[in-house]
């Protein structure tokens, strides 16, 4: 079938903004779960419609938006993983190009004030821009991009519908993605239903929870599982000489400095650290029980590591996946409409 015919089909027969299905966990799009606080992102002056979200959606599993019309932002930001790169240490866009920082997880976007590893994006609406023209992400300069959707006949027709103007400009490019990405929300997993009294904890889920609670919710606080913070946990610097932190600031003191990504899905979106170097959470345990390496701006809570036994070690484990979100990961209105 002709791409342009599926998403006019797709735009207007998919499920609105209002239908979900609360049997199976689902909430209404746009939803603020009470016990994540006000968004920074609430679609104040970018209101949340049906066929807003239906438009971002398009666009963001549509590969117009690279410059061959072969890499999607769905390439890198993957449902079934809690919209993170499944199995990739680095991203690969364009011609196979390799990033040199693992993909971050999509979700629960509106809660947080800055983006990436390095903190250099600082608004919802200006995510994709980055992927976008950058030569190994997409590689699309934003005019040609602009002049592709302009002559593109269906989406001329969703964005007049959408936002009643006669030309596509980058700012409702922009508000239509973040219709679709500011209404990824987490807040389902098992862990959420604990907190909720839906459900009861297992003994080792319970230990799990404390030795959490005990060692790692200073950077990873609930209920967001992070601080929004930028920090050195103490990994050497890989070979792209990656400097994080200090790349977006110039300041020393933010050398080796990441922001702290949120545990939640945590289970579903490895590898882990900015740069994938580990393979399993395991992994990364051991890494925070015998791994750190000594620098000068590592954090001070992490001076010492993480003292906790082989036991606890797995009571850890067996708590972090109770984080996943399998609502999230299976819930249609989130799919490829392709």
């Amino acid at each position: 079938m002709n791409q342009s015919i599926f998403i006019v089909l797709i735009l207007l027969t998919f499920a609105s903004c209002d239908d979900y299905d609360i049997d199976k966990g689902e909430m209404p799009l746009g939803y603020n779960p009470p016990e994540f606080g006000e968004p920074v992102y609430n679609f104040t002056k970018n209101p949340l419609t049906k066929d807003g979200f239906e438009l971002g959606r398009a666009l963001f599993y549509d590969p117009i938006l690279s410059l061959d019309s072969t890499i999607s932002c769905a390439s890198c930001h993957q449902q079934a993983v809690a919209f993170a790169h499944a199995d990739h240490d680095l991203s690969q866009g364009f011609e196979g190009r390799m990033g040199t920082r693992n993909s971050p997880a999509l979700f629960n976007n509106r809660w947080y004030p800055a983006f990436f590893w390095d903190g250099g994006g600082n608004h919802i609406e200006l995510i994709p821009f980055n992927a976008i023209i950058n030569e190994v992400e997409m590689n699309q300069p934003l005019l040609e991009l602009l002049i592709k959707l302009n002559t593109h006949k269906q989406y001329s027709k969703s964005f007049k519908k959408v936002f009643d103007i006669d030309k596509i400009n980058s700012k409702y490019l922009f508000y239509a993605l973040a219709q679709f990405t500011g209404a990824i929300v987490s807040e389902n997993s098992k862990y959420d239903q604990f907190k909720r009294n839906e459900t009861t904890f297992t003994e080792a889920e319970e230990r799990g929870y404390s030795l959490f609670i005990e060692h790692c919710s200073d950077c990873h606080t609930e209920p967001l599982f992070t601080n929004n913070e930028y920090i050195n946990n103490g990994l050497s610097i890989n070979n792209s000489g990656d400097e994080g932190r200090k790349h977006i600031t110039n300041r020393a003191d933010d050398l080796g400095k990441f922001r702290v990504p949120s545990l939640r899905n945590i289970a579903k979106t490895k590898p882990y650290m900015h740069d994938g170097r580990f393979e399993t959470l395991a992994n990364v345990i051991e890494y925070y029980r015998t791994g750190i390496n000594a620098a000068p701006t590592l954090s001070p809570i992490l001076a010492n590591g993480i003292s906790i036994s082989d036991t606890e070690k797995a009571n850890l484990l067996t708590f972090l996946n109770t984080l996943t979100d399998e609502t999230l990961l299976q819930d249609l209105r989130f799919a490829s409409p392709f």
